[in-house]
């Protein structure tokens, strides 16, 4: 038998299919990949803060994969069972948020991301709905066993709403108050700022939430309570650019989100037609 030389040997080795001889991919997440990832928007409303920190910091496919398996396990009320009846049920109500909650006209964001979509997967179907005697709002009951919370909610086409639903019951379980502000800690993490305000005097309305130390909360916890303004201050009043809709109630503007357990400072800054400023600082807690 004839040997093959070294030199025949090797163009034969690299004629071959990739049968190990190659090193496999790397398993390391780009830097940037969390800006791209889908997995965290679809549990935004039960993912914890510092399980959200984590998970950003997760530099590895493998490592990904397992904190997602673990996450669902945490929360599987039947451990050791093929079904987790938890992840089960919050599927349902996301698919059902975005099939029934959507605004047509404002196809980018899916109804899981409007007020009742947000409030259907976090507390769950409603007992009752009933529609609110003003016009395009709708009123949702739940049972005793869910704490008897009532949800009031602007509904399209009223979409300039968004972030205005209120809770008329359960009573808050905390209150604290500024000169013009007032802010309601209720069950289950919901928080609702009324900030006491004349339009018809109001040039701008601006606020802000931040940590005791300053530093400002991100838009993925505190969506609406993060930072807004309405109007740059100037001659015209507010009044006259305003809708009528639930953020706007009687004697000034209010609004309710969820805020992760946490201490807080709501900052409200009020310019008047005559350029005067009236800013206060309210600070409360969330347990």
């Amino acid at each position: 038998m004839k040997l093959l030389s070294l030199t025949s040997l090797a163009i034969l080795v690299g004629m071959l299919p990739n049968a190990g001889w190659t090193q496999a991919p790397s398993d390391r997440l780009a830097t940037d990949w969390f800006d791209d990832d889908e997995w965290n928007l679809e549990v935004r409303y039960i993912i914890t803060p510092d399980e959200l920190a984590r998970y950003k910091g997760l530099a590895t496919v493998r490592a990904r994969d397992e904190f997602i398996a673990a996450f669902w396990q945490r929360r599987d009320p039947s451990p050791g069972t093929a079904v987790n009846e938890f992840q089960d049920e919050f599927t349902r109500r996301i698919e059902y948020a975005n099939a029934h909650f959507a605004d047509p006209n404002d196809a980018p964001h899916p109804g899981v991301e409007s007020d009742r979509g947000r409030v259907y997967v976090t507390v769950g179907p409603p007992q009752k709905v009933e529609p609110y005697p003003g016009g395009a709002h709708e009123i949702w009951r739940y049972s005793e066993r869910d704490q008897n919370f009532v949800f009031a909610f602007s509904v399209p086409p009223i979409s300039a709403c968004d972030g205005s639903y209120r809770i008329f019951s359960p009573a808050p379980i905390a209150t604290a108050r500024g000169t013009f502000t007032s802010i309601q800690v209720y069950p289950r993490r919901f928080v609702t700022v009324s900030i006491a305000v004349d339009f018809s005097q109001a040039a701008s309305v601006a606020h802000s939430l931040e940590r005791p130390t300053g530093e400002p909360v991100p838009f993925e916890e505190a969506a609406m309570l993060g930072m807004g303004q309405l109007g740059p201050a100037g001659s015209d009043p507010l009044s006259q650019h305003l809708l009528t809709c639930r953020m706007f109630e009687p004697g000034g503007m209010g609004f309710t989100q969820p805020l992760p357990t946490g201490s807080y400072v709501f900052t409200s800054r009020i310019v008047l037609v005559g350029g005067a400023v009236r800013e206060e600082r309210v600070a409360f807690a969330v347990q």
